[in-house]
């Protein structure tokens, strides 16, 4: 199913939400869901990852965020998940792209290394973690299930 491959990091309408999450419940995926509402830069989406995802070893809010310690965390974080699939929904993530496009082109590349790296066995286990951006319009297709 597309919706669950590769590439891991996917954008979906709103639309779809329900249809998604509905998908990854049915696939046995562990949902994080991360509000993007007041996500507009790097360091606004830095500070609410940090309360929504898991993080080992733990990271503090700041100012001027450090993406090589996100990056580890994060990863060392979903590593000690009991699931082996695990999604991240993160939805209004049109704002960001709004006021700042090239944070978010390097937080999907820092999700894109995440994922992958969780995939190569680096752990115990191989960790299948997708990303999906949601929000409306023509850059967010809707999801019909299949």
């Amino acid at each position: 199913m597309f919706i669950l491959g590769y590439p891991p990091v996917k954008c979906v309408n709103e639309k779809s939400l329900d249809s998604l999450i509905n998908e990854l419940v049915q696939n046995d995926y562990y949902i994080y869901q991360l509000n993007g509402e007041n996500i507009y830069d790097s360091k606004t989406f830095y500070n609410i990852c940090i309360d929504v995802l898991p993080t080992d070893p733990p990271l503090a809010k700041k100012d001027s965020p450090n993406f090589d310690a996100f990056s580890d965390s994060i990863r060392g974080g979903i590593s000690e998940q009991e699931s082996d699939k695990v999604a991240v929904i993160w939805t209004k993530a049109q704002n960001i792209a709004n006021n700042n496009l090239n944070d978010l082109f390097r937080i999907i590349q820092i999700f894109y290394d995440i994922s992958t790296s969780l995939n190569e066995d680096y752990f115990d286990i191989t960790i299948d973690l997708l990303i999906f951006l949601v929000d409306n319009g023509q850059n967010f297709p809707v999801f019909d299930g299949e």
